[in-house]
C-alpha cells in the first residue's frame, strides 16, 4: 500500500457508499456518480475500476476522505 494509498478498494468504497443509501445516477468517463436522498443536488464521483488490471487497486486516500465525508454528512440529515 502506497504512501497516498487508502484502506479500502475503489470496489469496497462504492459497496460503502450503496449501502448508505445513496444510488449510483450517472457514468462520467471513469467516474461513478451517487447521489443521495439527505443530500439534494449533490453528487459524489467515485471512480471505478474499468480494467482488469484496476480492480483491486486501493483507492486514494483523498477518494477515501470524499466518500467517507459523503456519508457522514447524508447521516447527518
Amino acid at each position: 500500500m502506497g504512501k497516498g494509498s487508502s484502506k479500502y478498494t475503489t470496489g469496497e468504497l462504492i459497496r460503502l457508499v450503496l449501502k448508505s443509501g445513496a444510488v449510483h445516477t450517472n457514468t462520467v468517463g471513469s467516474h461513478w456518480m451517487f447521489e443521495h436522498e439527505n443530500l439534494p443536488g449533490e453528487k459524489l464521483p467515485v471512480p471505478h475500476a474499468g480494467k482488469a488490471s484496476q480492480k483491486g487497486k486501493q483507492a486514494s486516500k483523498k477518494v477515501e476522505k470524499s466518500v467517507l465525508d459523503f456519508i457522514a454528512r447524508a447521516k447527518m440529515k
